[in-house]
């Protein structure tokens, strides 16, 4: 529990403020221990040794043209939410642009973006390159972290299912992760949109994030959208 709602809760809240009616939870360690009215579990029983797109590969048969895939342990403010959601565009992703140095907790999914974030892009179209986990490569810096929401939207869940499909003949396919997903999307040719944001997320990975959390994050969370 956050200040007394547990996170995955929360998460539903955001979702129904959104107008995100049906949730799907990939649940692996202590999922029997999910006790939250209507939402589908999916349990993946080889948690152990896969990865998260193993989990999400789960999940496939319950992709829809108009989804939002994201980490089950995110707590952020409302407009976040909202932003993606009323993107229009096959594929979009939100990335901090606070987020560009390692950080311990190991949510390293540093963003190399086409224009970087200038506070002054409201309307701009921009797009990303590639997911890494370091924040320099090939001498560019990142613009920032993705935070692990993905929008999809018609023909995107067409782009996601294909690169899943040809990510599963490869012999590590249980050890890659969402960025792997991204890149092989980019990579067949399709374009993911970003949407900046500076701040106002946390992904709850330790206990001390859990700390911050609560710190954080009131226990009725009615932060301005």
């Amino acid at each position: 529990p956050i200040n007394g709602k547990p996170l995955l809760l929360r998460l539903i809240d955001r979702f129904k403020k959104a107008n995100i009616k049906k949730v799907i939870t990939v649940a692996g360690f202590k999922s029997e221990k999910i006790d939250v009215p209507n939402i589908e579990i999916i349990k993946n029983d080889q948690f152990r040794t896969n990865g998260e797109l193993s989990s999400l590969s789960l999940a496939k048969k319950r992709f829809s043209n108009d989804m939002v895939i994201l980490y089950g342990d995110l707590i952020f403010r409302g407009y976040v939410i909202k932003g993606l959601v009323e993107s229009n565009r096959e594929l979009t992703v939100v990335v901090d642009s606070s987020k560009t140095k390692p950080s311990k907790r190991g949510d390293n999914d540093f963003a190399f973006c086409s224009v970087e974030d200038n506070r002054a892009l409201w309307g701009q179209d921009v797009l990303l390159n590639f997911i890494s986990d370091s924040p320099e490569k090939n001498g560019y810096r990142c613009c920032g972290q993705w935070i692990g929401m993905i929008r999809v939207n018609g023909k995107g869940r067409t782009w996601i299912e294909t690169a899943i499909k040809n990510l599963e003949q490869t012999p590590k396919f249980t050890k890659l992760n969402m960025g792997d997903l991204l890149n092989k999307v980019i990579e067949h040719g399709h374009p993911i949109r970003v949407i900046y944001i500076h701040g106002h997320w946390l992904n709850v990975n330790s206990l001390s994030d859990l700390e911050l959390a609560r710190s954080s994050f009131s226990i009725s969370d009615n932060y301005s959208d």
